[in-house]
Parts: C-alpha cells; sequence; structure tokens
C-alpha cells in the first residue's frame, strides 16, 4: 500500500497492467510521465473521467487537455509505443446507487456474475475476456488489507 500523502506513486510503481484512473488531472500527467515507467507498454490506462482536470487547470481546459492526452495515447499505443488508452465518463450519484442496492437487496434487479476470481488469478480472467463470450460481470475479490502500525 501507498501512502500518498507522503509518498508519489510515480517513484515506487513501474511496469503495471493496468491503471484505473479515478483521480485524473495531475494523477494522469505522472502516470505518463516518460520519467517513470508506470505502465507496462502493453498495459492499459482507464480514465474514470471526472472534475481533477476542471480543478486543476480550469473547467474551459478540460475537453482539450482530455483530448489531447486520449488521441496522443491512442496514437503512441497504435504505433506500438504506449500502453492502451481508454475513457470512461461519471457522475457519481449516491441516491441512485443506494436505490439500485434496494432493488438488488429485494430481488427486483438481479446481477448476472459470470465468475468470481481471487485478485490474484485477474490476469487470467483479463486475457479470458479477449478471447471469450462472457455473460454477465466478472466479479474479482480484493484480499483486505490491514494497515501496520
Amino acid at each position: 500500500m501507498i501512502d500518498y500523502h507522503t509518498t508519489p506513486f510515480e517513484d515506487v510503481v513501474s511496469d503495471y497492467d493496468a491503471v484505473l484512473d479515478v483521480m485524473g488531472g495531475d494523477y494522469e500527467i505522472r502516470t505518463f510521465d516518460p520519467a517513470h515507467r508506470v505502465l507496462a507498454k502493453n498495459g492499459h490506462y482507464l480514465n474514470i473521467f471526472n472534475d481533477g482536470w476542471a480543478k486543476l487547470y480550469g473547467p474551459q481546459w478540460v475537453p482539450v487537455l482530455v483530448a489531447k492526452n486520449y488521441v496522443l495515447a491512442k496514437f503512441n499505443h497504435w504505433l506500438g509505443r504506449g500502453p492502451a488508452y481508454d475513457l470512461t465518463f461519471v457522475q457519481p450519484c449516491s441516491r441512485c446507487l443506494e436505490r439500485i442496492s434496494k432493488l438488488v437487496a429485494r430481488g427486483v434487479l438481479k446481477p448476472l456474475v459470470a465468475k468470481i476470481v481471487p485478485w490474484s488469478e485477474l490476469p487470467a480472467a483479463l486475457a479470458a475476456l479477449e478471447t471469450e463470450h462472457v455473460r454477465g460481470k466478472i466479479v474479482v475479490t480484493v484480499p483486505k488489507v490491514t494497515k501496520s502500525a
């Protein structure tokens, strides 16, 4: 575990297969900094877009910055010079999630789970997604991390 308050993540991680970035802005810049190899060359970066860029540069620059980074990363990946880059937009809604969880609890909604895999089998599960048609979601169980004193 990395304490991001005291340790820059890019100084202690390298050659990761995937980065799921919910912060954006400076975190994306640091992930793609050529001085650090946070992602493996064939890794995958997913920008789970939020207002990180707006906080860093101002809302007027968000479309330009995101488009620039997205296009540049896609081009580099296409040339075989960098990790894959994808972008998804989210709008958090705790009220919506509460309503959905109540529907699941009452059995009105039934999530379709294809399989549950432990964290240690994540690379194999991702590889299977590339070659198999999976009906439903693959759930990954993450080991509990205990804070050491």
